[in-house]
């Protein structure tokens, strides 16, 4: 009885090791693009209320991630960088606002970077993007938002100097997927 208990007992923990072999997890890194236009064409010198939003989804982006969706274990967020391109406007425009982040379903940004009298001419001519420094929470909360949605909702909102102001605000967002893919 004690020989056919062990005997049981042995195989019913190799059958669960080969099991948990099956699987691993499989690392997935991308780069999701986001261009967010703004046209504030109207000339002003009081300034030039921003209130726009563009979606980073990442299934999108990428078509191995798109194959393993229901596979997704988490997300990692590795970083987010940002610049202006094609501004051609006044030299000394600058924005006060923030960058803020969401999951897809966001109305309002539920994580934000304060961008403090940025100039756009400024960070057009820069050679590299600007790198957002998070806080590890601040990371956390962005990699779940999309862990709920598998997408980003970024939001830009704040006052431009003056006007017009014709420009892109791109930013990357690189950010690692992980998950149980079968071996």
């Amino acid at each position: 009885m004690k020989l056919k208990l062990m005997l049981s007992a042995a195989v019913i923990a190799a059958l669960s090791l080969s099991s948990c072999e099956k699987f691993s997890d499989k690392k997935f890194s991308t780069t999701i693009p986001v261009i967010i236009e703004v046209n504030a064409s109207e000339a002003s010198t009081e300034g030039i209320a921003i209130d726009l939003t563009d979606i980073a989804d990442v299934l999108a982006t990428n078509a191995d991630l798109a194959e393993v969706q229901g596979k997704i274990k988490s997300y990692e967020l590795v970083q987010i960088k940002y610049k202006v391109y094609e501004y051609y406007n006044d030299p000394a425009t600058n924005f006060n606002g923030t960058l803020g982040f969401g999951n897809k379903n966001a109305e309002t940004a539920m994580t934000t970077h304060a961008l403090t009298d940025f100039n756009l001419k400024t960070s057009m001519d820069a050679t590299d993007k600007s790198v957002i420094s998070f806080t590890t929470d601040d990371a956390v909360k962005i990699a779940q938002y999309f862990k709920e949605t598998n997408a980003l909702k970024v939001f830009l909102n704040g006052n431009l100097s003056q006007g017009p102001a014709v420009f892109k605000m791109y930013l990357e967002v690189d950010i690692d997927a992980i998950a149980e893919i079968e071996k």
